[in-house]
């Protein structure tokens, strides 16, 4: 398979922009003819179709590089454009699938020191910007925004109020729900911002935003705004450089002194990266189908994935899992050895490859210590006589600097991996 070294550099706002001409819109188009993705070179813009269906209005989008806008601001920078057609196929031994097609039409708008790449796949679009710069550059800001082109369309969104806190429950509004984060509304206070995934419908058309080969790079998240005369605008927000952390304790003072369950950040700095010139940036993907079970069979994220790094992987058994703490311990008694028992039986007899032990299988914070409640020899013993691996949860500074002792001693013990 070939790899494309590609790499994105985003637009920021404060850019001459010159009125838009149609001439300047490329597009791609998916094998079956049904997806489409479109760019217009002023202002630097995307919008998202689907079987001539707009899914995705006309959104401006941007970064900023070195303090300087990417953008084509001059009426004689005529782009290169080139077009191209993957083929294929890729092996997935860790993945929901065997393999994954990755057949796609890419359009690439080159302006020089960077450029845009477009990819239309049978489930899904998606654009990433690409630089060709000297040494080492800094990404000021990225402007990314999505326009849901109905204020009425049905969404499904995980808020959450700080980066990094991605545990809340899926919400079902009116998309126009979304617009009021500025702490009036009782049901965004504290919780302002948006993670991906963000799905939504259209007309019975479906839409997840989400996106695909983050490296380097910090996440992307939406923000609530305000309509637009096509839509309701979702605005665009990423974490900026840790620029001052602290470790966090989470419960109790002896777990900040053995190291903090987490590191928090602080102090953003005002840019989001110093990164190398000549990259690819994060694809921002848009899943599309036209019922909901076809999002669940969509491959888009993989497919556009950097290549795993060479290696040995067959010593990884991908496999379903009871958890505990997700299941609220089936009990009311919590962690012990009767309760552990019980899952690992159920997993036996429902062929469910693993079964998790989250925190409280070991004293607190303390991965080499058992908690006298929880036999962890013979719970991993009766296991493995039934054909189930056990996955220990640890936190990170229990591991960190330590990874070989610690997997070698709980390996030799029978476990099967760790949750950190």
């Amino acid at each position: 398979m070939k790899k494309s070294i590609v790499a994105a550099a985003l637009v920021a706002s404060g850019c001459c922009f010159l009125a838009p001409h149609e001439a300047d819109m490329f597009r791609a188009v998916s094998p079956d003819g049904k997806n489409e993705i479109r760019l217009w070179a002023n202002p630097l813009s995307y919008a998202v179709v689907r079987n001539g269906k707009t899914l995705v209005a006309r959104t401006d989008i941007g970064l900023k590089v070195n303090g300087s806008c990417l953008a084509r601001c001059a009426a004689d920078i005529v782009p290169q454009v080139t077009e191209t057609m993957r083929t294929g196929t890729i092996e997935t031994p860790v993945y929901k699938k065997a393999s994954v097609n990755l057949a796609a039409h890419e359009t690439f708008v080159d302006f020089g020191a960077w450029g845009i790449r477009l990819s239309a796949r049978d489930d899904g679009v998606a654009y990433r910007f690409e630089t060709k710069m000297s040494g080492t550059v800094m990404v000021n800001n990225e402007q990314a925004p999505v326009t849901v082109p109905s204020a009425s369309a049905r969404c499904w969104a995980n808020r959450t109020g700080a980066f990094g806190q991605e545990e809340s429950k899926p919400e079902a509004f009116a998309v126009s729900e979304l617009k009021t984060t500025d702490g009036n509304n009782a049901n965004w206070k504290g919780r302002s911002m948006i993670y991906l995934p963000f799905a939504y419908s259209v007309d019975g058309t479906f839409v997840v935003v989400t996106e695909s080969d983050v490296r380097d790079y910090p996440i992307w998240n939406l923000t609530g705004a305000a309509e637009a005369s096509d839509g309701v605008v979702l605005g665009s927000k990423f974490a900026g450089w840790p620029a001052k952390t602290q470790h966090v304790g989470g419960w109790g003072k002896e777990i900040l002194d053995k190291g903090g369950r987490w590191v928090r950040v602080i102090e953003h700095a005002d840019y989001l990266v110093e990164t190398s010139g000549t990259r690819t940036f994060p694809w921002r993907t848009f899943v599309l189908a036209d019922e909901p079970a076809k999002v669940c069979e969509a491959d888009i994220v993989y497919a556009l994935a950097a290549p795993k790094a060479a290696g040995d992987f067959s010593w990884v058994k991908p496999g379903k899992v009871a958890w505990d703490w997700w299941n609220c311990f089936d009990n009311g008694a919590g962690c012990n050895t009767k309760t552990y028992e019980r899952f690992i039986d159920f997993a036996a007899k429902n062929g469910v490859e693993y079964v998790i032990f989250d925190e409280g299988w070991s004293e607190k914070l303390d991965i080499w210590k058992f908690h006298p409640n929880v036999n962890v020899p013979h719970l991993i013993d009766y296991a493995n006589k039934k054909g189930v691996g056990i996955i220990l949860w640890m936190a990170w500074a229990q591991v960190y600097g330590d990874e070989e002792h610690v997997a070698s001693h709980f390996a030799k013990l029978g476990a099967k991996g760790f949750k950190v």
